[in-house]
């Protein structure tokens, strides 16, 4: 009897653990020098945003209020229209014989860049999209995965 008690408060220590949540901080945006809002700040600031409203709806992660209650840290490193895809040139007048003025085109799209640490550990991850709002889906997604994939050893952290 005392042996199957002990073996039932086991599992249930065991499942508790594995129901813990994973405790995400992630970094307000950082000021400029002067701690003007410029155009730069707004959308890192606007990216935030989108990312937690994305990443919070994950049930398996709590975000908290410091980095000292965290099993991780995020900080958005860059939200920024980045090169994608190819080049495309063309001669302005292929018309005309001899010819050799050409325009060069690159396709740019809405980028996020952030950051994961857990302790000495860092990450950086990069999602794209057609609009903002896609980019940080994109990265909120990549990174749920990783905590997926290691919430074992997050929970096993001091």
């Amino acid at each position: 009897m005392r042996r199957a008690f002990l073996i039932c408060l086991l599992l249930t220590v065991a499942v508790a653990a594995q129901d813990r949540k994973v405790n995400v901080y992630v970094k307000p945006a950082a000021e400029n020098a002067g701690g003007f809002v410029d155009a730069t700040s707004k959308r890192v600031a606007d990216s935030r945003a989108d990312f937690v409203n994305h990443f919070g709806k994950d049930k398996a992660v709590a975000l908290v209020d410091s980095p000292e209650s965290a099993d991780v840290v995020l900080e958005i490193v860059s939200s920024a229209e980045e090169p994608f895809g190819r080049e495309t040139t063309s001669k302005l007048a292929p018309s005309i014989p001899g010819s050799t003025a050409t325009q060069t085109e690159t396709v740019k799209r809405p980028t996020l860049r952030i950051k994961l640490t857990v302790g000495e550990y860092e990450r950086e991850f990069v999602g794209g999209g057609p609009a903002w709002r896609t980019a940080a889906y994109e990265t909120s997604f990549q990174i749920r995965r990783w905590i997926k994939d290691n919430r074992q050893r997050l929970q096993q952290k001091p």
